[in-house]
């Protein structure tokens, strides 16, 4: 899925082309480009694509040419670290404090959150999450190593917006459209004239899109579990062998003295010897005939003197095309 980033021009007179005029100031192509009134909704090609187009000196320019970084939750959550299993001492620092003491140590621009055992810290940009990811966090002569350092995970819970049901999109919904609130049909949430509200999934008393409904936060627990799992290298553990015991006593033919000797060392085998070197290539046979008939040619023609033999028989095998070979004196 291709990240999505919104933005809102905040200014007093609009472009006509807002996705142009964002572009003109960013220099950071996307795929698509979805306008309503003043919101701009930009589809881009890569995470690459959206860490250039959020960083600091492209959102000054952009804020600069008046528009607004609105964050969707997935923006939200590239730039969440959370540090788990961080020290007592570090918790029990004030907020405020414990806020100046990890932006200046780290060079970043955060703001954080504790919890009971972990600490999270949200960044302004996924390019300063990474670098937490990456060096870990520093704050009271505490260092907080990276593999406790983890990106909170976003997970997106479908859910249609016709009849509030879970699992499906609005386009492929074919039943009747509801009210959020009273989940009614006939009319729409802001028609209703309801004093109550009553969920569609668990008739809950709240809206069909409460984050507090028992239904979707089943759904997200089932997703965090999920993807905890599809995360976990599975561990072959080997199959302890079976022991199977019998009533038959027990004899042996050694004695206690044989029993306590201490093993015999195994007798060490000789080192293997060095191999001869490898022989040369077989040459073909039609090649070895010809050579025979190059030497008794060369031997009938030198007769009995060496000297002369030995300087016409390279002579003979190089105009036959035949590698060179040494003759010994004692030949």
């Amino acid at each position: 899925m291709n990240p999505q980033v919104k933005f809102k021009f905040v200014g007093e007179n609009p472009p006509d082309d807002l996705p142009t005029f964002l572009f003109s100031l960013s220099n950071v192509p996307y795929v698509r480009a979805f306008v309503a009134a003043r919101n701009i909704k930009l589809q881009l090609a890569s995470e690459a694509h959206l860490s250039e187009l959020l960083n600091p000196q492209n959102i000054a320019k952009i804020n600069a040419g008046g528009f607004d970084l609105i964050e969707s939750p997935e923006l939200r959550a590239s730039c969440t670290v959370i540090c788990k299993y961080v020290d007592r001492s570090l918790l029990a620092k004030p907020s405020e404090s414990l806020h100046s003491e990890i932006s200046d140590k780290n060079g970043v621009k955060a703001s954080i959150t504790k919890t009971k055992f972990s600490l999270k810290i949200r960044c302004a940009t996924p390019q300063e999450a990474n670098k937490l990811l990456t060096n870990g966090v520093k704050a009271f002569s505490i260092f907080i190593p990276s593999h406790y350092c983890e990106l909170d995970q976003w997970f997106n819970i479908i859910q249609c917006h016709k009849c509030y049901k879970y699992g499906h999109e609005t386009k492929t919904c074919t039943a009747p459209q509801i009210c959020s609130k009273c989940s009614e049909e006939g009319h729409f949430y802001t028609h209703c004239s309801k004093s109550t509200s009553t969920c569609p999934n668990c008739q809950g008393p709240h809206t069909a899109i409460s984050g507090e409904c028992p239904s979707r936060k089943h759904l997200l627990k089932n997703a965090r579990l999920n993807h905890g799992l599809a995360h976990t290298h599975p561990t072959n553990t080997p199959a302890q062998p079976t022991y199977t015991t019998t009533n038959t006593p027990h004899t042996s033919a050694y004695s206690y003295a044989t029993a306590a000797r201490p093993p015999l060392l195994p007798t060490p085998r000789p080192s293997p010897s060095h191999s001869s070197p490898t022989p040369p290539p077989l040459m073909e046979p039609t090649s070895c005939a010809r050579m025979t008939g190059c030497i008794q040619a060369a031997y009938l023609k030198a007769g009995q003197d060496f000297q002369v033999f030995s300087k016409l028989l390279p002579e003979i095998l190089a105009y036959n095309n035949l590698p060179n070979i040494k003759i010994p004196p004692s030949w």
